[in-house]
This record gives structure tokens, sequence and C-alpha cells, in this order.
């Protein structure tokens, strides 16, 4: 009982890490195009950001994130897939342990890639951003869209 516990505990772990890497993605992220079903959040993000920073500050955040928008989205889609097949794995009749393990890594191997695109882009971007530009990055939280 223990270990069910746990396993789900582990895939819970992996979505939330997800969707953590893909929510900085959207804060950070301008409002190119993508793909519909991707790009409504990012959109609602990128309208708060641009609010909020001198227009030469997310024009600079924007290029930096465009070079990368192509291997982030693609990335992005294999950590969802790669959560998806380990959600399968854990409810997989009969269970193997060794196939949950693999795709755990390569689950874990995705968000690395997304975190480090991430990262990339804001080394490129961050420097030619404003002192009061990344203040306001440092600090900006979004506002919620629906009161609770």
């Amino acid at each position: 009982m223990e270990r069910r516990w746990t396993l789900l505990a582990i895939g819970f772990s992996v979505a939330l890490n997800i969707f953590l890497a893909g929510f900085l993605l959207a804060q950070l992220w301008s409002g190119h195009a993508q793909p519909v079903a991707e790009g409504l959040p990012a959109r609602e993000v990128l309208r708060q950001l641009a609010q909020q920073l001198p227009a030469a500050d997310a024009e600079h955040l924007r290029r930096a994130f465009a070079s990368r928008l192509p291997d982030l989205v693609r990335v992005r889609r294999e950590a969802r897939a790669a959560n998806e097949q380990v959600r399968a794995d854990i409810g997989a009749v009969p269970f193997d342990a060794e196939k949950l393990s693999a795709n755990f890594e390569t689950t874990r191997a995705a968000r690395e890639k997304v975190r480090l695109l991430i990262e990339q882009a804001l080394l490129e971007a961050l420097p030619q951003i404003s002192e009061e530009g990344r203040k306001t990055l440092s600090t900006y939280r979004l506002a919620r869209r629906h009161a609770e």
C-alpha cells in the first residue's frame, strides 16, 4: 500500500514540475504564434507582463524566447507525452516497474531540457534588460483571473 502512495506521489510530483516549468515559460514568453491550446495562457501572461515592463525590456525578453520557441514547444510536448506515459505505466496491468523507471527518467530529462532553454533565454535577455525591468521580473506576481 505504501508503494502505491509513493508511486502516486511521484506521478503527481512529475505532473506538478511539468506544469511549473510551463508556467514559468508562459510568464516570460511572448505571444508569438503557437498552437491555440498552448497560446491562450501565454497571451494572458504576456498581457500582464507587458503592462509592467518598459517596452524595450519586453522586446528583449520576446526576442530571447522567440529564438528558442520551436525547441521550447517541442520539448514541452515531449515532457507532457512522457508524463502521460508515466501515468499509463502506473495504471498498467501487469505493472512493469522497469518501464516506469525508464519513463520517469525520460520525464526528468524532458523537464531538464525545458529548464535549460528557459535559463538560456533569461541569460541572453537579462543583461539587456534595464535595472527597473529586472526588478519587475524578480518581484512581479500574476494577477488572478477570477476572484476566489
